[in-house]
């Protein structure tokens, strides 16, 4: 399998990673991880890791058909990309931060979630690389 980028496979791979980038550092003051510090994390990882994935290969036995707004979206910024770069940036930065500065361990929850999520993601266009759409390969 050949892997060449296209002009939106790059946009969402920078968008993502500009997002996932201040995506990381910013969560360490977001409330949503608060109380997590005794949660588990290895469901979390699993699930981000396989989830995307399964959801491909349902996608890949029950095609449906693509929504409008995701060929209009697509024609610009590959959507897979995006997530996958989202996440794993999420998580170089988030990382980075905690081991240089510190912070809450329940941020842990959330930034191994996001960056299993962003690798299955990856996952999930190798199983099923039509979901990434691309104006010149998909009609």
């Amino acid at each position: 399998m050949k892997l060449e980028l296209a002009k939106s496979d790059w946009m969402g791979i920078g968008i993502g990673a500009v997002i996932g980038l201040y995506q990381g550092i910013v969560v360490f003051n977001s409330e949503i991880g608060r109380g997590l510090e005794n949660a588990t994390i290895m469901p979390v990882i699993l699930f981000g890791l396989f989830g995307p994935a399964v959801l491909a290969l349902l996608n890949k036995f029950l095609p449906i058909r693509m929504p409008g707004f995701y060929k209009t979206i697509g024609k610009y910024v590959n959507t897979i990309f995006l997530m996958a770069a989202f996440g794993i940036f999420t998580g170089i930065s988030g990382f980075t931060y905690y081991l240089l500065v510190g912070g809450p361990n329940s941020v842990l929850f959330l930034l191994s979630f996001f960056s299993s999520a962003g690798v299955g993601f990856f996952f999930a266009y190798l199983i099923y690389p039509e979901l990434a759409f691309r104006p010149d390969s998909n009609t």
